[in-house]
């Protein structure tokens, strides 16, 4: 299993320049005041930010994330949160983009920079298709 599909990571949208997941908020992922854990808030900017980047026929990995939370997301029932990336930069060797997080009230949560080192550029599109598949 993988840790998207342990966390219930569901694609939204997915494009050259544009991703966008939701996540089920669980009581697990809820720190000491049951806000969403900053580690979670952050794995689902790794997450969104990482395909985007991997959806040019190339694997990735993540080389820098800089993440400002601005507000909590209260861990309720029945409840999402939301992450969008959009690409900023698309280089050879890094790609770099912005993400946002937020609750299901359109609340900005979080506001990240994120960045990846191109590892394999030679990933066919339907590799790619197959693996974001795979999680769901």
């Amino acid at each position: 299993m993988t840790f998207n599909k342990l966390l219930n990571i569901d694609f939204l949208e997915l494009n050259q320049d544009y991703a966008k997941v939701k996540m089920p908020l669980e009581d697990q992922f809820a720190n000491g005041i049951q806000s969403l854990h900053g580690g979670v808030t952050a794995t689902i900017i790794d997450t969104v930010s990482g395909y985007l980047a991997s959806y040019e026929n190339c694997s990735v990995t993540t080389n820098n994330m800089s993440i400002y939370y601005l507000r909590p997301i209260m861990v309720e029932k029945n409840a999402y949160v939301y992450a969008n990336a959009n690409v900023i930069k698309r280089g050879k060797s890094i790609i770099v983009m912005d993400c946002e997080v937020y609750d299901e009230s359109h609340n900005l949560a979080a506001k990240a920079t994120t960045s990846f080192s191109v590892i394999d550029d030679k990933k066919s599109p339907n590799e790619i298709q197959e693996q974001i598949s795979s999680l769901e």
